[in-house]
């Protein structure tokens, strides 16, 4: 004889569905992660994209106006 009340015993039983959602919420923190790699990797080619044109432009602009830069350093 048991001492649980149905409502116990139904909460012990295997529930497939909870197995699916817990393997889902797995994958959904795996993708997320991976996501957030590359993010951080195409932020980061970005940043150094833009330092490079940075640098590319301040030399054009020393090369139009040499004595005026040269004067401020």
């Amino acid at each position: 004889m048991s001492t649980h009340t149905p409502d116990e015993g139904s909460r012990e039983m295997h529930d497939p569905t909870k197995d699916k959602c817990l393997e889902l919420e797995k994958r959904l923190g795996a993708t997320e992660y991976e996501l957030a790699a590359e993010i951080a990797d195409e932020g980061k080619a970005f940043s150094d994209g833009m330092e490079a044109l940075h640098k590319q432009a301040r030399s054009a602009i020393e090369d139009i106006r040499p004595g005026r830069d040269k004067a401020r350093r």
